[in-house]
């Protein structure tokens, strides 16, 4: 259990025995993750019912931030590199929520590169402009030295996109049509 064993069985086993660690584990899978393995960031359901309390419930802005061309990064510089660059950028967001927000707020995940925060319409405006220059003045350190100054003249290189929903109250009849609004924003 130390190392991250579910269950065990002991030789010699009935199959009536087996069956129950069987069909755990298979529930567990079936039930998916609620954080993301490389930022531990809430994603999957946890989003999803936060979300849909935002569309019931007046008071809260969204903000949609998009990690573009990470796909080519990791093709250039490797999955750890950029698993680097994602657990980084999710530092900077929560911080930066920290600094600026309450314990009410949320981050989560609805793809692997793609941010959604939860804030008060007032919050929105100042964490939006303090996200947007920490990402901005960061991600060319991302690059190896030998690669930074070609990589920031390159149309291609790691880019942040940030879309905001200042109300989502009322304008919205389901999680799905939310997510789908806020991810054709780019």
């Amino acid at each position: 259990f130390e190392v991250g064993a579910d269950d065990y069985i002991t030789n010699p086993f009935d199959v009536q025995e087996l069956r129950l660690p069987v069909r755990n584990a298979l529930k567990r899978v079936s039930q998916g993750t609620l954080t993301n393995p490389v930022s531990g960031l809430p994603e999957g359901a946890l989003v999803e019912e936060r979300l849909s309390e935002v569309i019931h419930k007046s008071g809260w802005a969204l903000l949609h931030i998009c990690i573009t061309h990470l796909d080519l990064f990791r093709e250039a510089y490797g999955f750890v590199a950029s698993d680097d660059v994602l657990r980084a950028i999710s530092m900077m967001i929560h911080n930066t929520m920290k600094e600026t927000g309450s314990a009410e707020d949320f981050i989560g995940h609805l793809s692997p590169t793609d941010f959604v925060i939860v804030v008060p319409p007032a919050n929105l405006a100042p964490f939006q402009e303090r996200i947007r220059s920490r990402l901005e003045q960061s991600l060319d350190y991302f690059y190896p030295i030998k690669d930074r100054e070609q990589a920031s003249k390159r149309p291609d290189r790691l880019a942040v996109q940030i879309a905001e929903v200042p109300s989502v109250y009322g304008r919205f009849s389901s999680v799905e049509q939310l997510k789908k609004d806020i991810l054709n924003k780019f």
